[in-house]
């Protein structure tokens, strides 16, 4: 059995930890043979000091890190921010379409209503529905709680 235990200062801390520990850049050290034949009860607690040395160590390289991945442009899947941020009147998928297939899941028949719906646009994600499909979708949306 693993136990872990991680201390951090704050959510920052404690994300750039779990993301060194899951991405596998943790490295790991070898018992040395004398710590191997040692009691158990000393072989635990240097094994504990040993992981709070590699924790610091990694931590310190991901700091580092970061502040070299904080330079590079960032890609994301999706609309840019400034498409997101629909002006009024104008519909957006993260602030219309997305709360629409939310509320049609969950109150309207679950994912077999929203692949109902969607399937009307050739589609089984909403994320592949253009833009142009969208005021379609939410009135269709609208018209599910109208009959509901």
């Amino acid at each position: 059995m693993i136990n872990l235990t991680i201390t951090a200062d704050n959510a920052a801390d404690l994300h750039s930890q779990l993301r060194a520990l899951l991405s596998g850049t943790v490295p790991t050290q070898e018992l040395s043979a004398p710590l191997a034949d040692a009691p158990k009860t000393t072989r635990k607690k240097a094994e504990l000091e040993q992981g709070a040395t590699v924790v610091a160590e990694s931590a310190s390289r991901l700091s580092a890190a970061d502040t070299k991945t904080d330079e590079q442009p960032k890609t994301e899947a999706g609309p840019a921010p400034a498409e997101a941020e629909a002006s009024e009147g104008e519909i957006a998928y993260d602030t219309h379409v997305k709360p629409a297939i939310l509320d049609v899941s969950a109150n309207y028949g679950g994912r077999e209503a929203v692949l109902k719906l969607l399937s009307d646009f050739n589609v089984d994600h909403a994320t592949k529905l253009t833009p142009d499909q969208w005021p379609a979708l939410l009135e269709k949306v609208a018209e599910m709680k109208a009959a509901a």
